[in-house]
């Protein structure tokens, strides 16, 4: 089996888990957010953030809010996980759009 590319490089003072892995290979150039060698580096350093706690955390980045998060917040997505990683909120989280739709558009505006 051949051993899949780095797509964002994780430094070694995140320590090891399955998001971790899954964001460190994931295609991101697919996704709304674009290649991770596109992203800001306040954007990297909010992924390292949310792989260095032990709570439940995501981030909505981007004006189509694509879901980012740690293992945690994976337990909590249940079924939705590894599929929810780099989609929209909307897509994710079709039940609950409605409501906070418009919250997050009162942000953007």
């Amino acid at each position: 089996m051949e051993e899949e590319e780095e797509t964002f490089k994780i430094g070694p003072i995140v320590q090891q888990s399955i998001l971790r892995d899954l964001i460190t290979k994931h295609a991101w150039d697919k996704t709304p957010l674009g290649a991770s060698s596109t992203w800001s580096q306040t954007t990297k350093d909010l992924v390292y953030s949310i792989l260095s706690t032990d709570i439940h955390t995501c981030l909505f980045l981007g004006p189509e809010y694509v879901l980012v998060y740690n293992d945690k917040y994976a337990d909590m997505l249940k079924s939705k996980h590894p599929a929810a990683l780099g989609v929209p909120f909307r897509d994710v989280w079709t039940e609950v759009w409605p409501i906070f739709k418009p919250v997050y558009e009162s942000i953007w505006s």
